[in-house]
Protein backbone atom coordinates (compact mmCIF):
# COMPACT_ATOMS: atom_id res chain seq x y z
CA UNK A 1 0.00 0.00 0.00
CA UNK A 2 1.47 3.02 -1.10
CA UNK A 3 1.10 6.66 1.01
CA UNK A 4 1.92 10.08 -0.07
CA UNK A 5 1.92 13.14 2.24
CA UNK A 6 0.09 16.33 0.99
CA UNK A 7 2.45 19.10 -1.04
CA UNK A 8 5.09 20.54 1.62
CA UNK A 9 5.27 17.47 3.77
CA UNK A 10 6.80 14.52 4.37
CA UNK A 11 5.22 11.10 4.89
CA UNK A 12 7.34 10.19 7.69
CA UNK A 13 6.83 13.65 9.67
CA UNK A 14 4.48 13.70 12.59
CA UNK A 15 0.54 13.12 11.47
CA UNK A 16 1.72 11.85 8.59
CA UNK A 17 3.95 8.91 9.85
CA UNK A 18 0.44 8.75 12.45
CA UNK A 19 -1.98 8.29 9.24
CA UNK A 20 -0.22 5.69 8.40
CA UNK A 21 -0.03 3.83 11.42
CA UNK A 22 -3.75 3.83 11.95
CA UNK A 23 -4.15 2.65 8.40
CA UNK A 24 -2.02 -0.21 8.94
CA UNK A 25 -2.61 -1.27 12.78
CA UNK A 26 -6.47 -2.61 11.88
CA UNK A 27 -4.97 -4.90 8.97
CA UNK A 28 -1.85 -6.33 11.27
CA UNK A 29 -3.17 -9.43 12.63
CA UNK A 30 -6.69 -9.70 10.92
CA UNK A 31 -7.51 -13.48 10.18
CA UNK A 32 -5.59 -13.37 6.68
CA UNK A 33 -3.10 -10.81 6.81
CA UNK A 34 0.10 -12.23 8.58
CA UNK A 35 2.17 -8.62 8.58
CA UNK A 36 2.42 -5.54 7.21
CA UNK A 37 5.65 -3.65 6.65
CA UNK A 38 6.46 -0.23 8.85
CA UNK A 39 7.85 2.09 6.00
CA UNK A 40 9.92 4.23 8.32
CA UNK A 41 11.70 0.56 9.63
CA UNK A 42 12.14 -0.96 6.09
CA UNK A 43 13.73 2.41 4.68
CA UNK A 44 10.44 2.29 1.82
CA UNK A 45 9.77 5.90 1.55
CA UNK A 46 11.44 8.31 -1.52
CA UNK A 47 14.17 9.70 -1.55
CA UNK A 48 12.25 13.05 -1.35
CA UNK A 49 10.08 11.64 1.70
CA UNK A 50 6.90 12.44 -0.06
CA UNK A 51 5.89 8.89 -1.14
CA UNK A 52 6.40 5.65 1.29
CA UNK A 53 5.04 1.79 0.61
CA UNK A 54 3.83 -1.20 3.28
CA UNK A 55 4.10 -4.18 1.89
CA UNK A 56 0.64 -6.16 3.10
CA UNK A 57 1.60 -9.86 3.27
CA UNK A 58 -1.68 -12.55 3.60
CA UNK A 59 -1.64 -15.91 4.70
CA UNK A 60 -3.55 -16.67 1.37
CA UNK A 61 -3.14 -16.60 -2.48
CA UNK A 62 -5.07 -13.58 -3.66
CA UNK A 63 -7.91 -15.47 -5.22
CA UNK A 64 -8.31 -17.19 -1.83
CA UNK A 65 -8.73 -13.85 0.36
CA UNK A 66 -12.13 -13.60 1.58
CA UNK A 67 -14.60 -10.59 1.39
CA UNK A 68 -14.22 -9.54 4.87
CA UNK A 69 -10.44 -9.55 4.10
CA UNK A 70 -10.62 -7.76 0.93
CA UNK A 71 -13.27 -5.15 2.20
CA UNK A 72 -10.41 -4.16 5.17
CA UNK A 73 -8.45 -3.26 3.09
CA UNK A 74 -11.06 -1.07 0.93
CA UNK A 75 -12.49 0.25 3.82
CA UNK A 76 -8.89 1.13 5.53
CA UNK A 77 -7.66 2.74 1.73
CA UNK A 78 -11.19 4.90 1.52
CA UNK A 79 -11.37 5.72 5.37
CA UNK A 80 -11.60 9.23 5.56
CA UNK A 81 -8.82 11.38 7.35
CA UNK A 82 -10.15 12.09 10.45
CA UNK A 83 -7.53 14.53 10.81
CA UNK A 84 -4.45 12.89 9.21
CA UNK A 85 -2.68 13.79 6.28
CA UNK A 86 -0.74 10.68 4.69
CA UNK A 87 -3.56 8.89 2.21
CA UNK A 88 -2.99 5.67 1.18
CA UNK A 89 -3.40 5.40 -2.83
CA UNK A 90 -4.93 2.63 -4.51
CA UNK A 91 -4.63 -1.11 -3.81
CA UNK A 92 -2.43 -3.17 -6.03
CA UNK A 93 -2.01 -6.91 -6.47
CA UNK A 94 1.59 -6.79 -6.16
CA UNK A 95 3.92 -4.36 -4.24
CA UNK A 96 4.75 -1.54 -6.62
CA UNK A 97 8.74 -1.14 -6.65
CA UNK A 98 10.69 1.96 -6.78
CA UNK A 99 12.82 3.12 -9.73
CA UNK A 100 16.17 3.04 -8.81
CA UNK A 101 16.10 6.94 -10.48
CA UNK A 102 13.50 7.91 -7.59
CA UNK A 103 13.79 6.28 -4.43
Amino acid sequence: MAFAAPDGQRVMAGQNMAAIEDTLGPLDGSDQVASTTDPHETGAVSEDGTIAYSTITYTADAVDLTDPTKSALEDERRRPPAGRSARPGPPSASPARPSSSRW
